[in-house]
């Protein structure tokens, strides 16, 4: 008899527990909602992203004291206005511009971070006080008839090179740093690393740089890897179109 009462005693308690459940629910607040005075933004100021480079979207609270990072699960339906020059990670959290991306292009990125739209912009371009070689060439194929085009060779503000035949997500052939003068035209090319290094380069000499042109003259990027055909000596022209 007693064991009954402990077990009636037991389930009025439990019920009561449930009976309460309601009123804690009533009192949830959403996880993604921004402080009070606060609004979601990406980043303050419209930045500059270079073709071939990324930029990571994570929003943040701003209006209230630092910057507090919003939970990547309360991202949602990330959008670009423009889906021919950039395009997002699997995951939505990063966004990268495609190599052809013409410069001076303005893309705006929209998403949904709980209840509340959030949306910025950036612009397409190269750094500002970028060098004249700065940016993504390649060789057209219509100008390597019989031979193998580069279809990337990329200079980055900061002084990396790379060399890539046949592009493939992020493989890239060869890279390393260069330093040219655009007084005397000088390119030297200094390779650090790579998947396919060839014997046969020549990466130091004067080049004829010519607007969105780019004849490389006395050097030779070296001979294509295996299966491809013989190397293009060709022509550079700019991927994408450079500001005026």
């Amino acid at each position: 008899m007693m064991r009954l009462s402990v077990l009636l005693a037991l389930c009025l308690v439990s019920a009561c527990a449930h009976a309460e459940k309601p009123e804690t629910d009533s009192a949830y607040t959403d996880p993604c909602a921004p402080p009070a005075g606060g609004t979601y933004v990406f980043w303050d100021e419209k930045p500059t992203v270079m073709p071939g480079n990324g930029v990571m979207l994570q929003p943040y609270v701003a209006g209230t004291a630092g910057a507090q990072p919003v939970a990547p699960a309360c991202v949602r339906q990330v959008m670009l206005s423009d889906e021919s020059v950039a395009y997002l990670s699997m995951d939505d959290t990063q966004l990268t511009v495609s190599q052809g991306a013409p410069l001076g292009t303005d893309l705006t990125i929209t998403a949904q971070v709980g209840s509340q739209a959030v949306s910025g912009k950036l612009r397409i371009d190269l750094p500002a006080g970028a060098g004249p070689l700065v940016g993504t060439w390649r060789q057209r194929a219509e100008d390597c008839p019989q031979a193998e085009p580069v279809r990337e060779f990329v200079f980055q503000a900061e002084g990396q090179f790379s060399v890539t035949w046949a592009p493939f997500e992020s493989y890239q052939d060869y890279w390393g740093t260069y330093a040219f003068d655009p007084e005397s035209e000088r390119l030297v090319l200094q390779v650090e690393a790579g998947n396919h290094i060839p014997s046969d380069t020549e990466l130091a000499g004067k080049v004829d740089l010519a607007g969105d042109v780019l004849d490389l003259g006395e050097l030779f990027l070296g001979t294509p890897p295996a299966l491809l055909r013989p190397a293009c000596r060709a022509p550079f022209h700019r991927f994408g179109t450079r500001r005026p």
